[in-house]
């Protein structure tokens, strides 16, 4: 799994692209995390998965 972009921070959260991939290959599953943030702690994560592939 990676990181597909830089984490986005607008207020109290953060979003950001990720693939899931075997080394050396393609992804197979892309998606993106919308993590919402109360102060410095995780209250909740929002999965989205199966979106088109990300270059690179």
């Amino acid at each position: 799994m990676r990181r597909g972009s830089e984490p986005d921070l607008p207020d109290e959260r953060a979003r950001y692209a990720w693939a899931f991939a075997a080394p050396g290959s393609d992804p197979t599953l892309t998606g993106m995390d919308v993590v919402h943030l109360r102060g410095s702690l995780i209250e909740r994560i929002v999965v989205c998965a199966g979106g088109p592939p990300f270059p690179g």
